[in-house]
């Protein structure tokens, strides 16, 4: 973990000094590093295989249209209350001129965040506890609590709702519930870049891909954030009552 991290510090310093292209592969490295520790790790210590864990590829275009539509399903439910309870103005677009790049650099970034997260996360975290005897709540408790920890500290007080730190951990559990009831990885991470994408394109202060945004985001960032806490607790409850049996390692 010290060691994405520091990688993830020097990866902003050298995009911030302007060293855009190393930057941009150290982040990539972070993934690479992280799926080779976590292979390594679940081998060595929970003697467990990639399959044994939802390292795999089977289903996966079933995972990616459960992740995905979650995504749509929630943001669109989102918007429709934002819009038609509060008078939020959604702005409708087509995709903007000269949006490739920007689509391509946005679709890496968030699908490697993604990827190191939830193999992090689900993958080494939620594993681990899980096959050592914690049970099912404690293990998804304590990895929903880690990953929540990590991504408090990027939050702009000023313009996030302090229920916001409850939709991270919703999220968490989310994730580890899609990931259970699928016995994949592929499903919390098409989940969680879906979200994270979506969420982007309705938050961008200059959005240059186009598709949707919020108008005066800033205004309204609190309440918006407030509605998805609402419909994220809405789909965890959904998901945990319908959940399947619990997949065991």
């Amino acid at each position: 973990m010290l060691i994405i991290i520091s990688l993830g510090t020097l990866s902003k310093h050298l995009k911030a000094i302007g060293y855009n292209e190393i930057g941009n592969f150290v982040s990539a490295s972070i993934v690479v590093i992280t799926i080779m520790g976590v292979i390594m790790f679940n081998r060595i210590f929970n003697k467990l295989g990639p399959k044994a864990y939802g390292f795999h590829f089977k289903n996966i275009k079933s995972h990616f249209a459960i992740g995905f539509g979650l995504a749509i399903l929630i943001i669109a439910l989102v918007l429709i209350m934002a819009n038609t309870v509060f008078g939020i103005q959604i702005d409708w677009m087509g995709l903007h001129t000269n949006y490739e790049k920007p689509l391509i650099l946005s679709v890496l970034v968030t699908m490697a965040v993604a990827i190191w997260e939830e193999v992090f996360f689900r993958g080494l975290v939620f594993t681990t506890l899980y096959k050592n005897q914690f049970g099912f709540h404690k293990s998804a408790a304590i990895s929903t609590i880690l990953f929540s920890l990590v991504h408090w500290s990027s939050f702009d007080m000023q313009t996030t709702s302090w229920l916001w730190y409850l939709g991270i951990a919703f999220i968490g559990y989310i994730l580890v519930i899609l990931y259970v009831n699928t016995h994949s990885i592929w499903t919390p991470i098409f989940f969680h870049f879906s979200w994270n994408f979506l969420v982007d394109l309705m938050t961008a202060k200059d959005n240059s891909i186009g598709l949707y945004s919020i108008s005066e985001y800033e205004r309204y960032s609190k309440l918006v954030d407030n509605i998805e806490v609402f419909f994220l607790g809405i789909a965890l409850v959904v998901l945990w009552r319908s959940k399947q049996k619990i997949y065991r390692f």
